[in-house]
């Protein structure tokens, strides 16, 4: 079976990311765990996923295709900025998230384990602006969103700065290509946390694609004001956790729950 989240009828692809060393992993992890009634226990996958990320043969870094589904503006952008090809942990990653797995992905630090998770998340918004794609009104309320999960505001400022470099030269390419400026497919991204103003926290609720933020607002304003994010949580599609690592014991605990209550939000609001 397929190992997607199953809740009322919809999907949320989680891809967790956690720093390790080569020698404490063994190379490469990216592993896929179940959810819902028949569900395995996290950490359960087969020899031949190891196999894929390039863990169980050896530990040197091999390189691979991009996958079909990637957006090839998207590709383009990255190649832009220097990765003109994926390495293999990042394809498994990503192919496992974008098919609607539930995703770990446990590597060396600067190992590219972003890319795993934004290849996907901004390929399915980019195809949601592409020319077959739903025309009517309501389908552009709907656009597919992302929520990015960071244990400190530095970290996803980081992350933030990456993704503007990624979205400029993403619209640089098109621009290059000839696309009329009022005809570009970007993604909007924000951060949104405590110290966020209003204006921008109101931007960024009605207009991001993708929401960068902790767990922290997640739990103290985002949920207890769900009303106001409902444009975010009809349209999510997948929940990144950075540094996953750094939750355990009565934290990650606590993290746990308020992911559950997220989840359990979004099934409620998601259209049927």
């Amino acid at each position: 079976m397929r190992t997607t989240a199953a809740f009322r009828g919809i999907r949320i692809r989680t891809l967790a990311e956690a720093s390790r060393t080569p020698a404490a992993t063994g190379g490469a992890h990216c592993a896929p765990w179940q959810t819902g009634p028949h569900a395995t226990s996290p950490g359960s996958w087969s020899p031949s996923a190891n196999a894929t990320a390039g863990s169980s043969t050896s530990n040197t870094p091999r390189h691979d295709d991009w996958p079909d589904w990637a957006d090839p503006d998207l590709v383009a952008a990255y190649r832009r900025i220097g990765v003109e090809r994926p390495w293999t942990h990042q394809v498994a990653a990503a192919r496992s998230a974008h098919a609607g797995h539930h995703t770990v992905l446990a590597t060396g630090t600067g190992s590219g384990k972003s890319l795993a998770a934004w290849l996907p998340a901004l390929s399915d918004v980019l195809a949601a602006q592409s020319p077959g794609a739903d025309s009517r009104i309501s389908a552009h309320t709907r656009r597919p969103t992302t929520l990015y999960l960071s244990p400190t505001k530095a970290l996803a400022a980081d992350q933030a700065a990456a993704l503007a470099r990624l979205i400029g030269e993403l619209e640089a390419v098109q621009r290059e290509a000839g696309t009329p400026a009022g005809s570009l497919s970007t993604v909007r991204a924000g951060t949104c946390d405590g110290d966020t103003p209003l204006p921008e926290r109101d931007w960024v609720r009605a207009h991001a694609d993708v929401v960068l933020t902790n767990p922290d607002f997640l739990h103290f304003s985002l949920l207890p004001g769900h009303e106001r994010w409902s444009r975010l949580l009809r349209g999510l599609r997948y929940i990144v956790i950075d540094e996953c690592h750094a939750y355990r014991g009565i934290l990650g605990a606590h993290v746990a729950l308020v992911l559950r209550r997220l989840l359990r939000l979004v099934a409620r609001l998601h259209p049927r």
